[in-house]
């Protein structure tokens, strides 16, 4: 019987598995690159979210003005506005400004402010006041009409809101005359006298007022 033939190869334990060592390595690069191209991956992704959440804080924390605002802005005076767009001479308006004053002066200024008032019976001031209540409105009409022309003077337009304020003093007196309140007399004279003061009209003396005697 001949001898059973030598057996070079290593018997191996049971329950290892041995690779080669090339087939190793080739894995151990394989497992390497893999590993490496994820982190990148998730490092990329990190960062990209992280500069969107930075562009977002950025752009809601900017000094931008919101919709709908606005600067304030040197805008021309509504009583301005419309310079040029009539040819007014200027002496049709302090003539009106002069009518106006002359007519409150004559109907309700010294008649109220006059001794005989003080001393007159119940009677004689209802008569006074309910004339100037009549003049009151009438004078605010003449005023409406300084103001409108007013407003194509270069000059004139800067005085028209003087000249409203004064117009709503006269519209509200007939009200107030009637009631036999004269508190606002004393002021709607100082401003006429102030506007004159600005304007240089003349009160005119013979102003009349329809239907008051």
């Amino acid at each position: 019987m001949s001898p059973s033939p030598t057996n070079n190869r290593a018997t191996l334990p049971k329950g290892r598995l041995f690779l080669p060592l090339p087939l190793l390595l080739a894995l151990a690069l394989l497992f390497t690159g893999a590993a490496a191209c994820g982190s990148k991956s998730k490092t990329s992704t990190t960062s990209g979210a992280l500069g969107s959440a930075s562009s977002s804080s950025s752009g809601s924390g900017s000094g931008s003005t919101p919709s709908g605002s606005s600067a304030s802005g040197g805008a021309t005076p509504a009583s301005c506005a419309s310079v040029g767009t009539k040819s007014i001479p200027k002496t049709r308006v302090l003539a009106d400004l002069g009518i106006s004053a002359g007519a409150f002066h004559r109907y309700i200024y010294k008649p109220i402010k006059s001794g005989s008032f003080t001393g007159a019976t119940k009677t004689a001031k209802g008569v006074i006041l309910v004339k100037g209540a009549v003049a009151a409105g009438a004078i605010a009409h003449f005023m409406g009409n300084a103001i409108d022309n007013a407003r194509s003077d270069g000059t004139l337009c800067k005085y028209v809101p003087n000249m409203t304020q004064i117009q709503a003093k006269l519209t509200a007196m007939g009200s107030q005359l009637r009631s036999g309140n004269t508190s606002a007399v004393d002021s709607t004279n100082g401003m006429l006298g102030q506007l004159q003061k600005q304007t240089g009209f003349k009160p005119n003396d013979n102003a009349t007022v329809p239907g008051v005697s």
